[in-house]
């Protein structure tokens, strides 16, 4: 839908009435925005972006394995604040050798590696490395690389 391109305009040029309507408008339509390629662009203003975000968290696991919703969960990991990553990487922790093994949802482990902070990422390891039959082909992947 090119819609959420003009959207997006005209929420880059509205005055801030104009602005709140059309966030007040797209309240409870958040998810339909991320899984469209049109409509997946990041917003600016901070009171879109905080309701955009809450939507976001609670259905972050979902779009890390989604087309288009991937680019908005490593957008979040890699911009968002503190404890908005502190949500998603608490939401994704244990799901990563599965998520490492998809198409889209392996974007997001990179930027989950990236932006995790040394506990995360120690804790990523640490499942990659464990011992279930999920985890032979991260394992292989580490022993051909010298990991």
């Amino acid at each position: 839908m090119y819609c959420w391109r003009v959207i997006q305009k005209a929420t880059e040029v509205a005055d801030l009435d104009q602005k709140i309507k059309m966030v007040e408008e797209l309240d409870g339509h958040v998810m339909r925005c991320v899984h469209d390629q049109n409509g997946n662009h990041h917003c600016k203003d901070p009171k879109t972006q905080s309701k955009v975000m809450d939507e976001i968290l609670v259905n972050d696991s979902n779009l890390a394995q989604d087309q288009y919703g991937n680019y908005v969960v490593q957008h979040a990991l890699e911009h968002g604040k503190p404890h908005e990553r502190s949500i998603i990487i608490d939401e994704l922790a244990g799901k990563m050798v599965e998520m490492s093994q998809q198409i889209f949802a392996s974007n997001v482990v990179v930027k989950y590696l990236t932006f995790g902070g040394p506990t995360v990422r120690q804790q990523l390891v640490d499942e990659m490395v464990g011992s279930t039959e999920e985890n032979e082909p991260l394992q292989l992947c580490l022993i051909l690389m010298n990991f």
